[in-house]
């Protein structure tokens, strides 16, 4: 589960409840709102968000194989933006910076 652990290591002020393609559900920050769920249609989505988060994410919520439930884009979004600076420091997300 990359796109958990990469969210686990985001995510810290607020709250995301992680559910992948498979139905496994995992709580993901300290439980403070905004909290909203995230659920993965498409299994391919855990590998390839982690290459570039900010396009892949917007991607796969616009097709439809991200749904945001239990909230809603906008608490997604205030979610990310409050965590963002500890994304920009995750070792898979700087060497993918790297290779691009």
């Amino acid at each position: 589960m990359f796109f958990a652990s990469l969210l686990g290591y985001m995510i810290r002020d607020g709250a995301v409840r992680f559910v992948d393609a498979r139905g496994r559900a995992k709580i993901i920050g300290d439980g403070t709102a905004p909290c909203c769920t995230l659920r993965l249609h498409d299994p391919r989505l855990d590998f390839t968000v982690v290459l570039n988060p900010p396009v892949r994410l917007a991607e796969a919520y616009m097709d439809g194989q991200l749904t945001i439930e239990d909230g809603d884009l906008e608490d997604f979004v205030e979610l990310v933006a409050r965590n963002y600076h500890n994304l920009e420091n995750h070792p898979l997300v700087r060497a993918a910076h790297w290779l691009w």
